[in-house]
């Protein structure tokens, strides 16, 4: 038997074990382009960035004990499979950008490396020749990281490549793997169940046999890109400062997340008159990397460093006029910074120890339901887009992914080098009938372009 390397990691992090992040990056590739030697450099950066972060190439095992682990050993690769499409029939890199990449125009299957049916991979690696272009597909299990792990990695890839094709010397990353501000704490039983359900606000213990699937699947759901330029952001931004109380602070994310939180509640109620008072609530995975006074982390940590918050409820009829739609949108905005303000680090230790006191029959739930009056939204617009450029002018134009999460959610993604105005695309997945009433809502589309 080939000599095991085991990697432990944290509490936090079971809580992706069953779940994939996949993602799609393309890139326009000019005729004088060597597309041989791109390929060859992409797998130096690939190899590279490997050296720096060897358990990606490892498989996730949940022991006896109850640790998550990434098991690897001699054998254990990855590499990037590599598919050259070019078949008579096939789409062109600029048919799929004259769809924006969008999901509800192109397949996104055919370009993901296939999943794994009998084992978890840290991470699947597929490249898909275009004319004209290159797509990167990616699968990385949510346990090995959040999105700025899964960032650091992909960025990892690309400068390395970039590197390798301009005769620069390699980067280098030395991840810290401290997984100790991320378990559950030694002292648990001093968290009380009721001090820590109130603590973490949407979630609750319940028992195994009360637990029913979510009212809709995920076919009743699709996803459609949106764009909205930082100009027009700016603009709603100051729009909604006369509502907001004197020295009242809300960031661009704010008010986005607001804006789709209330637009899809307005869709709702309008599609369901009898919903109108229900309570909605708005929900957003916070990282916590800079929301740790005692520095018990850093910023170099790689692994699951967020943990979910919700803002509200709120009353639906309370943000969801259409004579004062600003106003509404003000209090979401408001109503979501306050959520935000409040979370560090320590709502970890209250996570991890309730889940640590769950009884064999109980397991925890949560107030949220995305299929009803409730909304997820995530950013990954943080990412520095720079560092995925490959060198000589070969640059991603755009970046999309998939949700198996049943509901509304939404995911605000990076700002791409398509033109020199800071856009970002949207990534909106709702019911076909609510996407319809976007479409038409006057409020949603005098800031948000659809295609």
């Amino acid at each position: 038997m080939a000599e095991q390397t085991k990697y432990k990691l944290s509490d936090l992090d079971k809580s992706g074990f069953h779940m994939e992040v996949p993602l799609l990056l393309f890139y326009q590739i000019s005729p004088e382009v060597n597309v041989q030697e791109l390929l060859s450099s992409l797998k130096a950066g690939l190899n590279n960035a490997l050296g720096a972060l060897p358990f990606m190439t490892g498989e996730l095992q949940l022991q006896e004990n109850g640790e998550l682990c990434i098991i690897k050993d001699e054998n254990s690769k990855l590499e990037f499979d590599i598919n050259q499409v070019n078949s008579t029939g096939q789409p062109s890199f600029s048919d799929l950008a004259r769809t924006s990449f969008a999901p509800d125009q192109m397949g996104y299957a055919k370009y993901l490396p296939a999943a794994a049916t009998d084992r978890k991979p840290a991470c699947l690696l597929k490249l898909s020749l275009l004319e004209g272009g290159l797509v990167l597909g990616a699968r990385i299990n949510h346990a090995t990281g959040d999105w700025f792990s899964i960032d650091r990695f992909l960025s990892l890839i690309f400068q390395g490549c970039k590197a390798h094709r301009e005769g620069a010397e390699m980067p280098t990353f030395t991840p810290d793997l401290n997984r100790g501000p991320f378990n559950t704490p030694l002292d648990a039983a001093e968290y009380t169940r009721q001090e820590s359900v109130e603590k973490l606000q949407f979630f609750y213990v319940m028992e195994k046999s009360q637990w029913k699937p979510p009212a809709g699947s995920l076919s009743s759901f699709e996803a459609k890109i949106y764009r909205v330029d930082g100009a027009t952001l700016k603009a709603l931004k100051g729009e909604c400062l006369p509502y907001l109380r004197e020295g009242g602070f809300v960031s661009s994310y704010d008010v986005l997340s607001a804006l789709i939180w209330t637009s899809i509640t307005r869709a709702r109620l309008h599609l369901d008159p009898t919903k109108k008072g229900c309570l909605s609530r708005l929900i957003q995975p916070i990282d916590v990397r800079s929301r740790d006074p005692g520095h018990t982390s850093s910023e170099h940590y790689f692994g699951n460093a967020v943990i979910a918050t919700q803002a509200g409820p709120i009353n639906s009829d309370d943000f969801t006029s259409e004579d004062d739609p600003v106003r509404g949108l003000a209090l979401a905005a408001a109503t979501i910074r306050k959520s935000t303000k409040a979370v560090d680090i320590s709502l970890v230790n209250h996570l991890t120890s309730l889940r640590s006191s769950l009884g064999p029959t109980e397991m925890m739930g949560s107030h949220a339901d995305f299929t009803n009056m409730d909304v997820f939204v995530n950013t990954w617009a943080l990412a520095n887009i720079e560092r995925y450029d490959l060198g000589h002018g070969v640059a991603p134009v755009a970046l999309r992914m998939h949700t198996a999460l049943p509901g509304a959610c939404a995911v605000i993604l990076p700002t791409l080098p398509r033109s020199s105005e800071r856009a970002f695309d949207l990534h909106l997945q709702a019911s076909t009938k609510e996407h319809d009433f976007l479409k038409n809502d006057v409020v949603f589309s005098k800031y948000i372009q659809s295609f």
